[in-house]
């Protein structure tokens, strides 16, 4: 067996010190031209675990990597002794942190364990636990005096990192024992009027989600459930025989308007794939005896004026907590789609989840001409609606208010999942010339690691134009989001010299990633544009180089 030589002490004190030195420096007023200063809201809580173990010594601040079958491992196997580690290795440690602690570090608890491979196995103890009481008091009055000066007197729209520390504080048992829900409601309706046109309110939003579901998953929930973690981390809850139901309450003060408050500004305004927990906080809500989530399940938040439509021509009505529009049209006419796009504009302008969809009631049943669009309803309605030439502006428009990066129509899964606006831009696109710059527009909003349509939609495009001078930069902009699956055959237009050129001019200007892509979907790879600029002579062979420079520019090789 290969004898293992025991760390010196100062081993463990260098990783202690380091992690001191890093995280002070994190939080220190910058030296830039524009210092900033320490949040005055933030809470430093730090929970830490010392590793020393038989190969090396390190410092973990992410207490859940811990793991209880780490006892049993051959890591924990070492030359110390437990003599040796309570007499040199804690006392030496202990003290380094409590030096470094008194030094102004800005903490208001700290905790330290420390884990040790001994001779006999592993040893693990708490080397510290403190509660910084003055650093709790400081931090209320810093939440009443961010309260009183930012969100009564101020009109500013506020900074995001004091909503993440402001949601997490107010529901901090160490400095409130009691929460005031009603209080910290009535912060976050503040924060998002003070916010509502600033680019930051989808940021704001995200952190109130965070620490709010945080507190509801950790303290409200377990209280009422058991709490059981499938293997990749899905929580289901249970709930327990003895829980007393509650009752909706009308001042909003109490945990479960909490929990509502979150499950509608998840399905409201977190991407799609948070939906389904959203829902789940719903369904919870309802067993515990929310009559009130129920309501949002059928009829919606209510916080959205103008949630149906009637006409003679038309009815539609919108559920903004499922993310769900229904249009009953009356009569197959102009008059009738275009009420029912501008009842969709109005929702999207007032907040409506951009992934939603449409259950529709029609006796027409159009679709665009492109292979692999999901056939949902969602996809007639906007097919439909292109049938009215007279609509097509107003599609644009539509187009224009709901693409946004990231969301996607909750009418398809997987390969047919498509942004909101797919399908008002592919018909349009198809349609006119009028429209290539929404396709361009649209496309650069594409994650093409999350979404493949655009393929099929390239595909009809090359079906339905030639190319020129009009549709190849139009194309190339298309081609820059497609994914590697796409088949395309036009090396045989491309051999027109007056088309490679145009496309050498528009390589040119991309970078060379995007070059070495559309190569490849275009001649399959790229050492056949080798070849081909071998064979040729003359200008086209001068404008194949150039297109095997514009994907090398940037050193691709």
């Amino acid at each position: 067996m290969a004898v293992v030589t025991p760390f010196p002490v100062e081993r463990a004190l260098a990783v202690v010190n380091r992690w001191f030195d890093e995280t002070t420096a994190r939080h220190a007023p910058s030296q830039a031209a524009f210092p900033t200063e320490d949040n005055p809201l933030r809470a430093a809580d730090y929970a830490l675990t010392v590793n020393c173990d038989a190969q090396r010594i390190t410092l973990e601040s992410d207490a859940e990597r811990f793991r209880e079958n780490d006892a049993d491992s051959d890591d924990w196997l070492g030359a110390l002794t437990a003599e040796e580690v309570n007499r040199v290795w804690i006392p030496a440690i202990t003290s380094l942190i409590e030096q470094r602690l008194h030094a102004a570090f800005n903490y208001y608890r700290f905790r330290v364990d420390a884990r040790f491979a001994t001779c006999d196995g592993l040893l693990a103890v708490t080397l510290l636990d403190v509660v910084n009481t003055a650093k709790i008091d400081q931090l209320r009055c810093a939440m009443e005096s961010w309260q009183r000066q930012v969100l009564e007197e101020g009109d500013a729209p506020t900074d995001t990192n004091s909503t993440l520390f402001y949601c997490s504080n107010a529901l901090n048992t160490d400095l409130y024992p009691q929460p005031d829900i009603a209080g910290l409601l009535r912060g976050c309706a503040r924060i998002e009027q003070l916010n509502r046109s600033h680019p930051a309110l989808a940021e704001h939003r995200h952190w109130m989600v965070f620490q709010l579901s945080e507190w509801i998953e950790q303290h409200f929930l377990p209280r009422y459930f058991t709490v059981e973690k499938s293997g990749w981390g899905e929580r289901h809850y249970h709930l327990k025989p003895q829980a007393t139901l509650l009752v909706d309450s009308e001042d909003g003060a109490q945990p479960l308007d909490l929990l509502l408050y979150v499950a509608v500004l998840i399905l409201r305004f977190e991407p799609s794939y948070s939906k389904p927990t959203g829902l789940q906080y719903l369904a919870l809500a309802q067993q515990l005896g929310s009559e009130k989530a129920g309501r949002y399940l059928r009829e919606g938040s209510g916080t959205l004026a103008d949630c149906e439509h009637r006409s003679p021509q038309m009815h539609g009505c919108a559920n903004d907590v499922l993310a769900h529009i229904t249009l009953h049209m009356r009569e197959e006419s102009c008059a009738a789609y275009q009420q029912a796009l501008d009842f969709i504009v109005r929702l999207l302008e007032q907040g409506f989840p951009r992934h939603y969809h449409i259950t529709l009631k029609s006796t027409v049943k159009a679709l665009l001409p492109v292979k692999g669009l999901a056939r949902s309803d969602t996809h007639r309605f906007f097919a439909n609606s292109l049938g009215y030439p007279e609509l097509h502006g107003v599609l644009e428009r539509y187009a224009r208010v709901a693409i946004h990066q990231y969301e996607w129509y909750a009418d398809a899964e997987a390969e047919k999942n498509c942004m909101p606006g797919s399908y008002a831009v592919f018909g349009l696109a198809l349609t006119s010339a009028r429209y290539f710059p929404l396709l361009c527009d649209y496309m650069s909003q594409v994650d093409d690691e999350h979404q493949s349509v655009q393929d099929a939609f390239i595909s009809a495009f090359i079906g339905h134009y030639r190319l020129n001078e009009q549709t190849l930069p139009v194309l190339v902009c298309c081609l820059c989001r497609a994914t590697g699956a796409l088949k395309i055959k036009l090396q045989s237009q491309l051999d027109d010299e007056s088309l490679l050129r145009l496309l050498a001019a528009q390589l040119a200007r991309l970078p060379s990633h995007s070059v070495e892509h559309i190569l490849t979907l275009v001649w399959g790879k790229r050492d056949k544009v080798v070849k081909l600029a071998a064979k040729a002579d003359g200008d086209k062979q001068s404008l194949y180089q150039a297109l095997l420079r514009a994907a090398d520019k940037d050193g691709n090789v």
